[in-house]
């Protein structure tokens, strides 16, 4: 049996007696210094080591046991007491052992491989000598010679560190090291342990208790080694807990200070040991234990017994891991610590009991009380997640005077030990993301432990165990929270026990269950009423609401309010009135009402709910198995399913008793009769009506009504007239006096003003009358009150007539014709005493020209598209649509791309001529257009119209097309091609070559704005084509009116008016989801001659029309005289025009607020507040502007919009545009934004105020800008961005012109890269260069954009300072430089022609020494062939200027002064013979890899991608033959021949050819040159890289690219290999910002429609890679299940469901592999959205289906944990698939992507779904047990350091997986932040970054030259890391000579790099070579990293996922720092 060190005290006693008897007095002791070899083995030794790097003394420790490191402490001389820095060095044979002072049972050694140093006896002790150096070194156990140094990086702040290590070398860590021994002289001086308490009887002794059992949940304990009589301590000692010696009496042990006395808590099988709120832990490879804040598997035990000796335990951690063993247990070596398990003494344990846990049990009831705050836990919700807190106080037995229902829980045990708390069947729980308190959410269980306060718990969350109930005093209420020690008192709760309410009655109080034999109303908070009297139709009846106020006294109800006595029936309530009888429903539901006779429709089952209520369940209504439960809604209650409940109010019911006065009530009805009096103004003489409503609740006995003592008989629809003889004096009274029929009084009175004044009434023709054929109707109207010969004044049109007036009547009959229309009459009646009244009225002439047809005008099927339902289904929708929904058209509009395929798609031409379109989809479009016109037939009443949707999948928008005999899509290339909006314009331009083919088709442009386009501001506008566009969309989507799903776009009408289209509003609901028409209230109201489809098209070519989002809100509107939609020239109005108004609402409920008159930019020119009752409004402004239309708002904040009038043409002021100086703008740098203001006009204009916004953040005001007649101003702002995302900048500019101010807006979207993450290529544009700064200027774009996606910046470089600059290099980031010829056709550049500067050549060249890549192209003598140039000879020509440059990079390669013609090619190809296209290919260049060539067809555009060299020159070789240093790229045709255009003898014959492959001989056009030990040059005779010849599409579809993309795509992925990093999707998942670039690789999971349009979603696809799943949006394309993806996007949301938008990306198809398999998961996992985008499975029971027109919906699912699943089918998704045996309670295997979708009507924890992409991957079978579904293992844990200090990081947060990871390379200063607040976890690390940590841990040697690698510079923030890794053989880099240091690192490259850093280190780095296997991947490990990775993964320092190893993806931040931290903290 191995020997032990002595507890400290002893060997301290031990110390004492070896010192001599003549040592001075403790206070005398000192230290002095000693050399090695003069020590004796009785001194008492200190041994220190001076570090310079921290210039500090350190002193070895000898209490840090067989830990890594030997603990160290600063050195201070005057401290001579402490025992741990004592040591005797004892000299033997070879050297010297050195022991803790005091011992020869332990000694310091060291183990091979390793570079810990080690106290104890588990290994040979070791023999030390000083080194010549100054070290002490010993022998390993392996025979490595190692030396002892003080290791610290961090200048010995860190717990931990610093301390003492053992390194193969004196250059590393411990580097510039002095040792020095200290001897002690003196006695040490030992602590005063205090005086002995001894026995004294007034000091309470407390004792724990032996257990023969495990302890119980929650007990606390205290753990006892018997073989050494020690107690675990609370204190660490070193690496272990101490120890306090304890003997055992009678079983028991006296409990004292420094005992830990821990919680032992039950985790599943295994034991939590706790204290003080922190968890007993093991080290991950045991060897040390402490407590700590994180619970980690090393903080998980599990007991078992010793065998034969009961009361022993071994105690075993779950976590800790040695070398691959598992077996780490509770050991007293020392200390208490963790070893390796052995069958002794030492590791057997025993428990004593120090407090038993407090017991609650199934079936008790509890008040969850926090006695600290004197609150009780309520089951109602403050908010949406939280609990109230009852304010209650314990009286002096522990319990409670009275007791609420809510503030009791039921408690039930689980078998695992947990607890659930309910209160009414609703379970407190915690939801998968925030610190809450809900009820009934994913994790509703917990656990209960003893809390440091007495006779108190805590509540623990078992889901989430860091979450304790805790009460929140700030905000009033219950929630969850992380414990604190220092809050203790909101965390300690109490159980008092409780039999039940003791509330009296039942009813009396909010939120208690009513008594049996109770009075109380029913109370709804929703409709802040209670139950009333039944209403409605006898087959649907209702209960009305009766408004009711709540009082402590209970419900004081109006009138009608019912009052219920409470029956019992079983566990089934009742509720009986006595007038009524019993509330009952019974049926389907959608029913209450009440019965006389008791039946089981009467009973009600009451459950708790989530708002404190109870929600009545019908026991006899049930839809579809469904329970129904009676709800509030539309001012009356009835049952309904609570499926789809998200407004829970409605449901709830609370139960008050009647707080009415007993006087008010008969039978238990509220009943006070009111009597209500209605009229209009009362008029001297003139008789006067009025009515009288009495709300009675049991109906009218008798009633009488009077003026003053004259009683009044009722007449007619209820009115009463009082007699023109009582109508006098200044008011008349009315009374209403008698009894209802229960004898109950009624009265009420009013008084009425009589008014004395003429009255007009009567009048003829009636407002808004037609005389039809009568064309000189009478116009009259009877006037009373007017006195004797009153003056009559009548205008008709606004023309005086002469009217009679004769015996109260006023006439007029007009001598001639009206003309037919609206006529407008005013009439004006003045009596004698100058008394008038006046009456306006209208009618018209004739019959009316037009009517107002309410309507729909975009829908889509699942039949024809994405929709849902059959075409004939939605059509039978629309036939059965309620009248009162107000619909009389919808249109079909599906998207076009299903009527053809991408494999057969119609021709342009077959829009307008149908013999052109394929046969099938002329069958389909058929098909479509009969279905729709069958339909018309038969119901003249309300019809429909055929139409089609053209979209562009991420391009600028979608258009509704009506009325065309044929139809085109997408899927045709031409009209499909996305670059600068070709195939938008080609569509308008088919739309006019179809007008002009008689084919007047009607247009709108749908749902504009950011997600689908916006027609690129609605650019393109021609008046032609102006005429075939007529609508656009101002709201669009499904969703109710002001929610979720409906998407208004006001703003865009007027950005599309402003811009000259002359379109009408419309708003339509887009149907996708059925509905059709009547989806909400939205509607176009087209104003038409007939409901045909003929009279609704002609009414939108005229623009009559307005859109409303109320369904029955009419506005008329004319602006002098001319409906809304017309088109006037300016001489048709004068200086004003008279603006007249008509707005009316059926509904009284919908008042209109206001009305107004909007102009140019949205400005508004007029506004009435106040409506008249009549409606009819009329204003006169001036006549200023050139549209206006009109817009009514009304109460309720729907919006209404008309189409304008135009008054002449538009006003030609505003932005004309808002561009930015860079198309790819990076952080860091400084760019410029410019609108220009444009003025049109010929008047002078001034912007008053010009706002510059950056993502709605005002940045910039200009003021003042004066625009001239006829000009455009740019106004400039400038802008760093500072974050690497989409950003929208913003415009508004305020322009005054004329006296009158306009307001215009523009934007622009900008992509904004992260610089750091880029490399540079700078673009000469300081010497007038071609394509750049000269002629055709700024056509770079396109290559700068290509760059771009590969992570190549270009930069235009304006002045010569900036090119040197470049050329300089000092940032390191440019990697080529381009220079394209200095023009001599320019007119500026011949007065001022540009040559390179001797300072500029010098630059250029020192660039290209460097590595830089030069880029040199010229131009043909074409463009020299000028007089001005050939008659100065001073001129010096473009190639001679380029040919300057490459003599002095010492470049063989020239350009010619010639042009390249050809006379062969240029006749078949029909273009000029300089105009050329070349398809010879040296290919054995890099740069033409992948160019594609039929050598049978090379010349063919179609087949052959040819090399555009457009206006080019030569290139040549100074030398006879191409030297070996050129390779060429492109050759000329073998007819092609070089000509000498500017007669200079240059060029022509004299320009040499060469060898071709075909032995031919031909001009050179391209070529590159590599000189050793310089960057490429790139040599080419014309501007391959202009935009004319880098496309990414070409302008037809059908022909092949240029090969010139392809070639300067090759050209940017050379200057960087890896491009943009590629990211994981879980990064992308993660991210919180929209708009940020990322670029991923996945696999494809869902097909998109260019597949199979019958399992793909719209326009998107689903992506996964090994760590998540993403929607891809917008997708059209064929891409299918397992084909390889990369995507360049951004990240967006769609209905609250993160995806990656790549409208400004990109997606590539790079392979195809066997697709993904889904992953079952479980419905929590749903819910929380861990899985959010992946391929899943769901199992489990199905508890409910919903169906859409016809087809299952949804369907929710029960899993075995008996949580709730959403599957959701799209109903356009394999619509013609039955789902076999889908019923309620079958078993269901569901597969599909994991989603999310916030417009989902239902439950909002419902909001996540499995979206399903064919039906046939849902599998049903007879329903059963539940389904077994495994758990699904969590992500691995890196063991928790020691407690670090907060992190500064915003994105690391305590939780995260990596968080204790950054912490410690962060404290160890390895790693840091990207900047001061951000670590960026998920960021990939490049090379360079990683190899400078490696120097960091190294100690940052001195290193003495540069690496040699050309990437490498010197003086970069890497260049010491990579030559000292380098120097060390520690990192290689490429073949190239490259080092790659912004290349991503690879998970086997960082594999690598560390395996030879462990090596240099002296590490072991031994790996079985069997060590990958059972990895899938394994193969893909490179052969120079397969040690590597093994010796990685059998460390454990690399874990494979379930992709495997993923050797070649790329490693984040986070990753490495775990990588880093196991490496340093592994033995």
């Amino acid at each position: 049996m191995r020997k032990r060190l002595l507890a400290i005290f002893l060997v301290a006693l031990m110390l004492v007696s070896m010192l001599p008897a003549t040592a001075a007095a403790a206070d005398e002791a000192t230290w002095e210094e000693v050399e090695l070899a003069d020590i004796q083995p009785d001194d008492v030794i200190a041994i220190t080591m001076h570090a310079s790097y921290t210039n500090e003394n350190y002193a070895l420790l000898n209490n840090g046991g067989t830990q890594t490191g030997g603990p160290a402490k600063v050195w201070d001389s005057s401290v001579t007491n402490d025992i741990a820095q004592c040591w005797n060095v004892v000299k033997v044979d070879g050297g010297y052992n050195i022991y803790p002072a005091g011992t020869k049972d332990a000694w310091l050694y060291c183990i091979n491989d390793n570079n810990g140093l080690r106290v104890g006896d588990r290994e040979t002790i070791s023999t030390w000598t000083l080194d010549t150096s100054g070290y002490l070194k010993c022998q390993d156990t392996g025979g490595n010679t190692r030396y002892m140094g003080v290791y610290d990086n961090n200048g010995g702040k860190d717990v931990g560190t610093p301390n003492f290590r053992v390194y193969k070398n004196t250059t590393g860590n411990t580097k510039n090291q002095t040792l020095t021994f200290y001897k002690l002289n003196g006695e040490i001086e030992l602590p005063d342990p205090g005086e002995d308490p001894g026995d004294d009887p007034t000091l309470e002794k407390s004792y724990a208790t032996k257990l023969t059992e495990l302890p119980g949940d929650g007990d606390t304990i205290i753990i006892y080694n018997p073989a050494n009589s020690a107690v675990m301590g609370s204190q660490a000692s070193g690496s272990k807990l101490a120890y306090v010696t304890a003997a055992v009496a009678e079983d028991k042990i006296e409990l004292a200070e420094g005992m830990a006395k821990v919680k032992a808590v039950k985790d599943g099988d295994n034991y939590v040991f706790m204290l003080d709120g922190k968890y007993l832990t093991s080290g991950e490879s045991g060897n040390s234990l402490s407590f700590t804040d994180s619970l980690t598997d090393c903080g998980r035990w599990t007991i078992s017994a010793v065998d034969g000796q009961p009361g022993k335990w071994y105690v075993k951690n779950v976590g800790a891991n040695y070398n691959g063993n598992h077996n780490q247990a509770l050991e007293y070596y020392g200390g208490f610590t963790t070893y390796g398990i052995k069958e002794t003494d030492a590791y057997q344990m025993e428990f004593y009991l120090a407090e038993k846990a407090g017991v609650i049990n199934t079936g008790d009831k509890v008040v969850i009380y926090n006695p600290a705050n004197s609150k009780a836990l309520s089951v109602n919700a403050v908010g949406t997640y939280y609990r109230a807190g009852v304010d209650m106080t314990l009286n002096s037995a522990g319990g409670f005077d009275s007791v609420t229902s809510d503030v009791i829980w039921d408690v039930t045990v689980n078998g695992d030990g947990t607890y659930i708390f309910s209160n009414g069947g609703n379970k407190l729980s915690v939801n998968a993301k925030n610190n809450s308190l809900p009820l009934d959410e994913v994790n509703d269980t917990w656990t209960v432990s003893p809390a440091a306060t007495e006779g108190c718990y805590y509540i623990i969350n078992a889901g989430r165990t860091d979450l304790y109930i805790e009460w929140y005093s700030q905000y009033s209420e219950f929630s969850t929270y992380q414990y604190k020690s220092n809050n203790e008192s909101i965390y300690a709760m109490q159980f008092i026990k409780v039999d039940g309410p003791t509330e009296p009655g039942g009813g009396g109080e909010s939120g208690g269950l009513p008594a049996e034999g109770a009075q109380v109303m029913l109370y709804n908070i929703s409709a802040k009423g209670v139950l009333a009297g039944q209403i409605g139709a006898a087959d649907s009846p209702s209960i009305a609401n009766a408004l009711a106020t709540v009082t402590e006294n209970g419900a004081t109800a109006e009138n009608g309010g019912v009052v219920f006595t409470v029956e019992k029936n079983g566990d089934w309530y009742r509720f009986k009135n006595d007038a009524y009888g019993y509330l009952c429903s019974d049926g389907t539901g959608n029913n209450a009402f009440y019965s006389l006779t008791e039946s089981e429709a009467a009973d009600w089952k009451l459950t708790k709910g989530k708002n404190g209520g109870f929600n009545l369940e019908s026991r006899k209504a049930k839809f579809n198995g469904n329970s129904q439960y009676l709800e509030y809604y539309s001012d009356s209650y009835k049952t309904y399913s609570m499926y789809n409940a998200t407004d829970y109010d409605i449901y709830e019911f609370f139960f008050y008793p009647c707080a009415n006065d007993a006087a008010d009530l008969t039978s238990g009805v509220v009943n006070k009769p009111t009597v209500t009096i209605t009229g209009t103004d009362a008029y001297a003489g003139v008789p006067y009506e009025f009515t009288v409503e009495v709300n009675a609740v049991f109906g009218v006995g008798t009633l009488t009504v009077k003026v003053g003592n004259n009683e009044l008989t009722k007449g007619e629809n209820g009115v009463y007239t009082v007699p023109a003889n009582l109508v006098t004096g200044e008011k008349i009274t009315i009374t209403v006096s008698g009894t209802d029929a229960k004898g109950k009084a009624i009265s009420g009175s009013k008084d009425v003003t009589v008014k004395d004044e003429p009255v007009i009434t009567e009048v003829s023709p009636a407002q808004g009358a037609e005389t039809g054929g009568d064309k000189r109707p009478t116009i009259s109207a009877k006037v009373e009150n007017a006195g004797e010969n009153p003056t009559v004044t009548m205008t008709v049109n606004s023309q005086t007539v002469n009217a009679k007036y004769e015996n109260g009547t006023v006439t007029y009959t007009p001598a001639a014709d009206l003309p037919d229309g609206r006529v407008s009459v005013e009439l004006t009646v003045k009596r004698s005493d100058d008394k008038e009244g006046t009456k306006s009225w209208s009618f018209t002439v004739g019959k009316a020209e037009f009517t107002a047809y309410f309507g729909q005008l975009h829908s889509h099927t699942g039949e024809y598209s994405d929709g849902s339902g059959t075409l004939q289904e939605a059509l039978e929708h629309v036939s059965g649509i309620p009248e009162n929904d107000n619909i009389d058209f919808v249109a079909f509009t599906d998207h076009s791309n299903y009527f053809d395929s991408s494999s057969a798609p119609n021709p342009e031409k077959a829009l307008y001529d149908t013999s052109k379109m394929t046969s099938d989809s002329a069958n389909k479009w058929a098909a479509y257009n009969s279905a729709i016109d069958n339909f018309n037939t038969s119901s003249p009443d309300r019809i429909a119209l055929a139409g089609y949707e053209m979209t562009w999948s991420g391009g600028p928008g979608h258009i509704n097309t009506f009325n065309t005999p044929g139809i085109v899509s997408r899927n045709n290339k031409t009209l499909n091609d996305k670059t600068g909006d070709a195939g938008l314009q080609d569509y308008y331009q088919l739309l006019i070559d179809a007008g002009n083919n008689d084919v007047q088709s009607i247009n709108q442009l749908n749902h504009p704005g950011t997600t689908f386009g916006n027609f690129s501001d609605f650019a393109y506008y021609t008046p032609m084509l102006d005429s075939y566009v007529q609508l656009v969309e101002v709201g669009n989507g499904e969703g109710q009116i002001g929610a979720g799903g409906y998407y208004p776009s006001y703003e865009q009408y007027i950005m599309a008016l402003d811009k000259g289209w002359h379109v009408a509003p419309t708003n339509n609901q887009d149907n996708h989801k059925g509905s059709w028409g009547n989806a909400n209230d939205a509607r176009n109201v087209i104003y038409a001659d007939s409901l045909t489809e003929d009279g609704l098209f002609d009414a939108i070519r005229e623009r009559r029309l307005y859109a409303t989002e109320d369904k029955n809100l009419e506005i008329s509107y004319m602006l002098d005289g001319h409906m809304m939609g017309s088109q006037l020239g300016t001489d048709a109005v004068g200086e004003n025009v008279n603006i007249e108004v008509t707005v009316y609402d059926p509904d009284h409920s919908d008042a209109i607020s206001k009305v107004e008159v909007v102009v140019n930019s949205g400005r508004v020119a007029y506004t009435w507040d106040s409506i008249p009752a009549s409606g009819e409004l009329s204003a006169t402004i001036p006549a200023d502007y050139s549209y206006y239309f009109i817009r009514v708002t009304q109460a309720d904040g729907n919006l209404a919009v008309t189409a304008p009038v135009w008054v002449g043409e538009v006003l030609k002021l505003g932005i004309d545009s808002v561009t930015s100086d860079t198309a790819n703008p990076v952080t860091g740098e400084e760019l410029t934004i410019t609108a220009s203001l444009f003025n049109s006009e010929t008047t002078a204009a001034t912007a008053k105020s010009v706002v510059f916004s950056v993502d709605g953040e005002v940045k910039y005001t200009a003021k003042d800008v004066s625009i001239a007649p006829n000009t455009r101003v740019g106004v400039p702002f400038k802008f760093t961005p500072d974050s690497a995302r989409l950003q929208t900048v913003s415009v508004e500019a305020t322009i005054e012109q004329g006296g009158n101010e306009y307001t215009f807006t523009g934007s622009i979207q900008i992509d904004v890269q992260d610089s750091s993450k880029l490399v540079y290529i700078g673009i000469d544009a300081s010497h007038y260069n071609e394509y750049v700064n000269g002629n055709y200027k700024d056509s770079m774009g396109n290559f700068s954009s290509l760059a771009m996606q590969n992570g190549v910046r270009t930069v235009q470089l304006n002045t010569s300072e900036e090119l040197i600059a470049a050329c300089e290099n000092e940032s390191g980031k440019y990697k080529a430089i381009i220079l394209t010829a200095p023009s001599r056709r320019l007119a500026a550049a011949q007065t001022d022609p540009k040559v390179y500067s001797e300072e500029e050549i010098a630059a250029i060249k020192a660039f290209n020494a460097a590595g830089g890549m030069v880029i040199v192209t010229g131009w043909s003598d074409n463009y020299e062939n000028y007089d001005v140039i050939q008659s100065n000879s001073d001129i010096m020509h473009m190639a001679a200027t380029q040919n300057a440059v490459l003599d002095a990079l010492g470049s063989s390669l020239r350009i010619g002064d010639d042009a390249t013609y050809d006379d062969v090619r240029c006749k078949d190809d029909n273009v000029d013979p300089w105009r050329l296209y070349f398809s010879d290919y040296n290919w054995d260049s890099f740069l033409v890899e992948g160019v594609i060539v039929n050598e049978e067809k090379p010349y063919d555009k179609y087949e052959t991608e040819r090399f555009s060299h457009y206006g080019g020159a030569s290139v040549y070789a100074i030398a006879d033959t191409l030297p070996d240093t050129v390779t060429p790229v492109v050759f000329a045709h073998a007819t092609t021949y070089s000509k000498d255009v500017d007669g200079d003898g240059l060029g022509g014959t004299s320009i040499p050819k060469y060898a071709y492959t075909d032995g031919t001989d031909r001009l050179l056009v391209m070529a590159t040159e590599q000189l050793d030990g310089k960057g490429l040059i790139v040599v080419s005779g014309a501007a391959f890289l202009s935009n004319f010849e880098v496309q990414a599409t070409v302008d037809s579809g059908a022909e092949k690219n240029y090969s010139n993309y392809k070639i300067c795509e090759n050209l940017v992925k050379y200057l960087n290999p890896d491009g943009l990093a590629i990211s994981t999707i879980k990064q992308v998942q993660d991210e919180k910002n929209e708009g940020v670039r990322f670029t991923i690789e996945g696999v494809v999971t869902s097909n998109a429609s260019g597949y199979d349009k019958d399992t793909a979603f719209f326009d998107c696809i689903y992506v996964q890679d090994g760590t998540a799943g993403i929607n891809v949006f917008p997708v059209a394309g064929s891409y299918k299940l397992g084909d390889k993806v990369r995507i360049t996007g951004h990240t967006s949301s769609y209905q609250g469901e993160r995806q990656l938008s790549i409208s400004l990306g990109s997606i590539e198809k790079i392979g195809e592999t066997t697709p993904v398999q889904p992953t079952k998961i479980t419905a929590a996992q749903l819910n929380d959205r861990s899985y959010l985008g992946s391929l899943v499975t769901l199992e489990g029971t199905v508890t409910d289906v919903n169906y859409a027109n016809g087809l299952v919906q949804d369907i929710l699912v029960k899993d075995a944990a008996g949580n709730i699943g959403r599957v959701f089918i799209n109903g356009y998704i394999t619509a013609g698939t039955d789902i076999q045996g889908l019923e309620v309670g079958c078993k269901i295997s569901a597969t599909g992507l994991a989603s999310y979708d916030d417009t989902y009507s239902g439950d909002s924890s419902l909001y996540p779904r499995i979206r399903v992409r064919d039906r046939a991957e849902i599998i049903c079978s007879e329903g059963g047990d539940e389904p077994d579904i495994p758990d699904i293992p969590l992500p691995p844990v890196t063991p928790t350091p020691t407690p670090t200090p907060e992190l500064p990081f915003d994105d690391v947060k305590p939780g995260n997986w990596f968080y204790n990871d950054v912490a410690y390379v962060y404290e160890k200063g390895i790693m840091d932040g990207v900047d001061n607040r951000v670590f960026s976890p998920n960021t990939t690390l490049n090379r360079a970054m990683f190899v400078t940590m490696l120097y960091r841990v190294a100690g940052e040697p001195a290193v003495s030259k540069t690496a040699d690698f050309s990437d490498v510079p010197g003086g970069t923030w890497f260049s010491d890391a990579v030559a000292w890794a380098s120097s060390q053989g520690i990192v290689d880099g490429y073949d190239d000579d490259l080092f790659g240091p912004y290349n991503s690192l690879t998970r086997e490259q960082l594999a690598t790099i560390l395996y030879r850093y462990a090596k240099w280190s002296g590490r072991s780095t031994y790996a079985p070579t069997d060590a990958l296997a059972g990895f899938a991947d394994a193969a893909e490990v490179s052969a120079y990293a397969l040690d590597a990775m093994r010796w990685a993964v059998y460390t454990g320092l690399m874990q494979g996922s379930e992709n495997g190893l993923e050797p070649q993806s790329s490693a984040s931040r986070a990753q490495v720092a775990a990588i880093i931290h196991r490496f340093l903290d592994n033995k």
